[in-house]
């Protein structure tokens, strides 16, 4: 019949047990600390691509608004042009009313189409101001999600401490009731 060596005493055994215990429990937080930096990093990469899709619209309608700009100087160099015709041709008034009456003509349509110009202008403002408070928006969201993150990091690494610090006692107080019972 084999001999068994003597159980460990009920202390050790009870060390043993709270040691795993521990480890059981820093494992569940380690997961879960795990699971929030993985929603964290995934609210960071959604926020990431508003962040692209805004600065994507942001640079559409800023060309938008160059292209806009440019028509509008275009057409306001045209008007001025215009203008200083209109009033060369009212000085000659008597002699050149027919210049006039075209030059006015080409007057009113650039003013018509500097003042679509302008409202295309106004419009593209203010998507352009509007895409750059979402940008800023989303900006702030990406900042909150790396902080959470950051944190997030930090916990798992303080709980990864606490796991390796309790596997340690766990792995003495083996190694010390394997010493013992022998």
């Amino acid at each position: 019949m084999p001999s068994f060596p003597p159980p460990p005493p009920t202390a050790d055994f009870n060390n043993f047990t709270a040691d795993f215990n521990n480890i059981t429990a820093d494992f569940n937080n380690f997961t879960a600390d795990f699971n929030n930096i993985t929603a964290d990093f995934n609210n960071l990469n959604a926020d990431f691509n508003n962040l692209t899709a805004d600065f994507n619209n942001f640079t559409s309608d800023f060309n938008n608004f160059t292209a806009d700009f440019n028509n509008f100087t275009a057409d306001f160099n045209n008007f001025t042009a215009d203008f200083n015709n209109f009033t060369a041709d009212f000085n000659n008034f008597t002699a050149d009313f027919n210049n006039f009456t075209a030059d006015f003509n080409n007057f009113t349509a650039d003013f018509n189409n500097l003042t679509a110009d302008f409202n295309n202008f106004t419009a593209d403002f203010n998507n352009f101001t509007a895409d750059f408070n979402n940008l800023t928006a989303d900006f702030y969201n990406l900042t909150a999600d790396f902080n959470n993150f950051t944190s997030d990091f930090n916990n798992i690494n303080a709980d990864f401490n606490n796991l390796n610090a309790d596997f340690n006692n766990l792995t003495a107080d083996f190694k010390h009731n394997n010493t013992r019972y022998r």
